[in-house]
């Protein structure tokens, strides 16, 4: 996860997104244009022009290539606005991916597929521990 910080400049219209969330069409903080990103619907509501805020960006499955970069902590005002889901989440992909890598790495070599398995694990933890240093 990375995190990133400054004022907030657009938050662009966005369309309904799946279980309460919405998919911006901009987002501008700082320097940075942050374009079709998730924003769950708890989030929302202090997102607002103006202020100084720190964001904690997920980067979404391989890296946004099949799903949307997502919010998953905003910081306004010293307050800190999470979402809940965020290590459910990752906790569910480290066992997808490290189960599936593990199965279809072992039938070649098992030291190949047990190093597959704790790579996702840790790749997933750090996200998790990221989102809970926030």
């Amino acid at each position: 996860m990375k995190v990133l910080d400054g004022r907030i400049g657009v938050v662009g219209g966005g369309r309904a997104g799946r279980r309460k969330s919405n998919v911006l069409s901009i987002l501008e903080i700082g320097e940075h244009q942050l374009r079709r990103i998730v924003l769950p619907d708890a989030l929302r509501e202090p997102m607002t022009t103006g202020k100084y805020a720190r964001i904690l960006l997920g980067r979404g499955l391989s890296l946004g290539l099949v799903t949307r970069p997502y919010i998953a902590a905003i910081e306004i005002d010293g307050r800190k606005y999470k979402t809940s889901q965020v290590i459910v989440v990752a906790l569910l992909k480290t066992l997808l991916y490290g189960t599936a890598g593990y199965l279809v790495l072992s039938r070649v070599s098992l030291p190949l597929g047990l190093i597959f398995g704790a790579g996702a694990a840790m790749y997933y933890a750090k996200d998790s521990l990221d989102f809970i240093r926030f």
